[in-house]
């Protein structure tokens, strides 16, 4: 059961750090060339759609890391797993209290330069933080499968 949850929690945080590289890179960039006159509109069916792509998968990963603190794979230790969580905990809080409140203002008060600016700078720290948490989840599942051979 472990490994399978191992494996869930690396397809979760690997959809996670390509969604993140993806809205880094591509969508909030976007953000400033619909410019002000379209913006509430795109803004609009941004908003619909976004929560599959971006919350989901993180919630997933975050209930995946906290499954292997019931289900310890054998020889990954404790310490390991609660550093999983907590990053992946941690990173899902870092978008509630910096990118929500952002996303709020853009909702409230349409485009804004100065904001859509912001969202691309604070996602910087989203962005790498699961690409160290798929990382570091790679790393358990090898050392588990490599246990396993033991």
């Amino acid at each position: 059961m472990a490994f399978y949850i191992l494996l869930g929690c690396l397809f979760f945080s690997i959809l996670s750090t390509g969604s993140y590289w993806y809205t880094q890179l591509i969508h909030y960039p976007l953000f400033k060339i619909v410019g002000p006159k379209d913006f509430n509109d795109y803004y609009r069916r941004h908003s619909k759609r976004e929560w599959i792509m971006a919350w989901l998968p993180n919630i997933l990963a975050g209930l995946m890391a906290l499954a292997l603190i019931s289900y310890k794979p054998f020889g990954i230790s404790r310490d390991d797993i609660y550093v999983l969580s907590g990053l992946t905990i941690g990173t899902i809080l870092v978008s509630a209290i910096l990118i929500l409140p952002q996303l709020k203002i853009l909702s409230q008060h349409g485009y804004s330069y100065v904001v859509i600016q912001k969202l691309v700078y604070l996602n910087w720290f989203r962005t790498i933080l699961w690409t160290l948490i798929s990382g570091f989840v790679l790393w358990l599942l090898l050392s588990y499968v490599e246990t396993l051979k033991m």
